[in-house]
């Protein structure tokens, strides 16, 4: 049975939520009012509703598409034959995804991939005491 699952890549972060979206709905349609949202069971749906777990209004898409134009993200999703995938894209080329210390700590991984935890400790110390900006 499907899970639900976030995946966080360098280049996206990827939802995956079992179930099926609405045919032939798709999220756009949602996100401009023009449909309603389609509760598959209006009793669960109203006790999370009272109980703070969701909107009583699917506002959802409609909010997801707003942040993602004023923060020029892009975004794709499918209907899969085992559930619903969202994607959006993240631009990582101009951004540092590790700071120099993690930095050094992948390298000493890299050079010996079986470099036990408080020999790496020791390493990373001994590198940061040498190199403060660490």
């Amino acid at each position: 049975m499907a899970k639900f699952e976030i995946a966080i890549f360098k280049d996206r972060v990827s939802i995956f939520s079992p179930g099926h979206f609405p045919k032939p709905y798709t999220p756009e349609d949602y996100s401009t009012g023009n449909y309603s949202p389609l509760p598959l069971n209006i009793t669960i749906s109203h006790i999370l509703y009272l109980r703070g777990m969701i909107e009583e209004v699917s506002t959802g898409f409609e909010r997801t598409f707003d942040l993602c134009e004023k923060n020029d993200v892009k975004y794709a999703y499918e209907d899969t034959s085992n559930g619903f995938r969202f994607e959006f894209y993240r631009d990582h080329k101009d951004s540092k995804l590790l700071s120099e210390s993690e930095d050094a700590v992948l390298e000493l991984i890299k050079d010996d991939p079986d470099i036990k935890v408080d020999e790496l400790a020791k390493k990373v110390r001994f590198h940061h005491e040498r190199s403060p900006e660490l």
